[in-house]
């Protein structure tokens, strides 16, 4: 490690990168009043993702679950499909 550079933990870059995609997705999802369904979301922000083949999607879907606990994001279900707004 360098000792002259300003040495930022995991932890930390970790908290500043999910403080920066919660704001992508709240400002997204602003933008789209009418509601976005994860997939959606994902590809638009360009954070499609897969694993094998698999469990396509969950980076956004968790950080939605976390904006649904603080309350900023609702989901909506529109014939049996889920879709996420903005809180007001």
């Amino acid at each position: 490690m360098n000792p002259n550079r300003n040495f930022i933990p995991p932890e930390g870059k970790a908290a500043m990168g999910l403080a920066l995609l919660k704001e992508a997705i709240l400002d997204h999802l602003e933008a789209h009043s009418a509601g976005l369904r994860n997939g959606d979301l994902a590809k638009d922000l360009g954070l499609e993702s897969s694993h094998d083949g698999r469990q396509q999607d969950y980076l956004t879907y968790s950080v939605l679950g976390l904006l649904m606990k603080e309350q900023q994001v609702d989901k909506v279900d529109r014939g049996g499909k889920a879709y996420y707004i903005r809180a007001r």
